[in-house]
């Protein structure tokens, strides 16, 4: 993967380094789709948790409602904080409390399908969401080029 900054180019192989944190990163799309529409990303590719262009009836009711209310595309923390709360009430239900350590308990094992229509499952460490959205640039226009479970 190569991920672009203003600073430099980065080339990705393996895991993160100290040389890429997330503010390198680029987002394909928000601030950035002037220099997008201009050419400037052409072929460029971006990994998020997050596509607003997931095909599910999920994640195309979640954009609409987005859209309507805010007037924009949601982006990754959108989806992050809707997704967050979204799992934290259903932890809370399950749990029967509000008390953290049996909403911790709650979150193991956990199931659900998140806007993008993919089923997560939370594991013993309660990590869940091993999706990843490749994002690509082509004729000046944002496509996902495909959603990849990290397993």
């Amino acid at each position: 993967f190569f991920f672009s900054s203003r600073r430099r180019h980065t080339r990705y192989i393996g895991d993160w380094s100290s040389d890429v944190c997330s503010s390198d990163l680029i987002e394909l799309g928000g601030r950035n789709m002037p220099i997008i529409e201009a050419g400037g990303l052409e072929k460029s590719i971006s990994a998020w948790q997050y596509s607003a262009l997931a095909d599910s009836p999920q994640n195309k009711a979640f954009a609409e409602k987005i859209k309507a209310k805010h007037n924009a595309e949601p982006y990754l923390q959108t989806w992050a904080g809707y997704e967050c709360i979204r799992v934290l009430a259903e932890a809370i239900k399950k749990a029967g409390s509000t008390d953290g350590e049996k909403i911790k308990n709650a979150l193991k094992g956990m199931t659900f399908t998140n806007v993008m229509g993919k089923t997560v499952t939370f594991d013993e460490y309660n990590q869940a969401g091993h999706w990843v959205a490749l994002h690509t640039v082509l004729n000046r226009k944002v496509a996902l080029a495909d959603m990849v479970e990290v397993k």
